[in-house]
């Protein structure tokens, strides 16, 4: 009995943090009523709190918004510093990267996504918020396309900033797709036509 009560103890899931339950329920509330008619007491009330636990974790409704967001941003951060220490070549994490951006199921952070960058459109602390975000994921990219540089394998007559670009784009793209669940491929059709294009990034001589 007490061997089954450890097993069912160490089996069952956590309970959520004050700051989980917080963010799992403004991404519902933002995305049922937008960021503009959502109040922060709607947010604890479906979350089974109050507004000060709210002003406790949270130093705004903006900062609410950015924080949800900011955990898909995190899932690709995660991966890339994993990449990074395993020595993935910077075309096979570019690859990867923009398959799964561009293919795979989508989730309800991708419509939270676009609420908040609508939201950035009006209001001022929202907007600050989101481009921290936004330049989070240029850093990433900057430093793939300077990690290609240093490792020889990115062509040199390939612009920088004309690389940035078209990698933020897919970033935005895919998660616009996604938002409005567009048909998508499967994620290894989806990487298969990427390496082909990605081949003509490649430094000459190198596979």
């Amino acid at each position: 009995m007490h061997l089954l009560a450890a097993y069912s103890a160490a089996t069952v899931e956590p309970e959520p943090s004050t700051r989980e339950r917080l963010l799992a329920a403004a991404s519902e509330v933002f995305l049922e009523q937008g960021y503009q008619g959502t109040r922060v007491q709607d947010v604890a009330k479906r979350a089974g709190l109050t507004t000060g636990a709210i002003y406790a974790n949270f130093d705004s409704k903006a900062a609410l918004l950015a924080e949800a967001v900011s955990l898909q941003a995190l899932q690709g951060q995660r991966y890339l510093e994993e990449a990074t220490s395993v020595d993935e070549l910077p075309r096979d994490v570019a690859v990867n990267v923009h398959a799964s951006l561009l293919s795979g199921p989508a989730e309800p952070v991708h419509r939270v996504f676009l609420e908040a960058w609508a939201a950035a459109m009006h209001d001022a602390d929202a907007a600050a918020r989101v481009r921290d975000i936004l330049d989070q994921q240029l850093a990433l990219i900057d430093f793939q396309i300077g990690r290609g540089r240093e490792l020889g394998r990115l062509d040199p007559d390939v612009d920088d900033l004309a690389m940035r670009t078209l990698s933020f784009a897919l970033f935005v793209g895919g998660n616009v797709i996604k938002a409005f669940d567009l048909p998508r491929p499967e994620p290894d059709v989806m990487a298969a036509l990427l390496r082909r294009l990605y081949r003509n990034l490649t430094a000459p001589g190198v596979d």
